[in-house]
C-alpha cells in the first residue's frame, strides 16, 4: 500500500522544497523598517540612485508580501 493512499503522507525532499525560503519570505512582513527597505533598494543600484517608482518596484520584487496590500 502506498503511504499517499492511506491518508498518511511523509514529506519528501521535493515537497519540502515547495515551501522554500522565498515562499515563506513572500508570506511574511519583512522585519526591516520602510527606511531600511528604501536604503537597501538604493544601495542595490549600480550608481546608488533610484527614482521613487523604481524603489517601490524593487520592494515589490524583493518582498511580494507588499503586492497583496495593493
Amino acid at each position: 500500500m502506498n503511504p499517499q493512499d492511506s491518508g498518511y503522507f511523509s514529506p519528501s525532499p521535493s515537497s519540502q522544497d515547495f515551501c522554500s525560503h522565498k515562499t515563506v519570505k513572500s508570506l511574511t512582513k519583512p522585519q526591516e523598517s520602510y527606511v531600511a527597505l528604501i536604503a537597501r533598494a538604493i544601495l542595490s543600484s549600480s550608481n546608488y540612485q533610484m527614482l521613487l517608482v523604481d524603489i517601490y518596484e524593487w520592494i515589490l520584487n524583493e518582498y511580494p508580501y507588499y503586492q497583496t496590500l495593493q
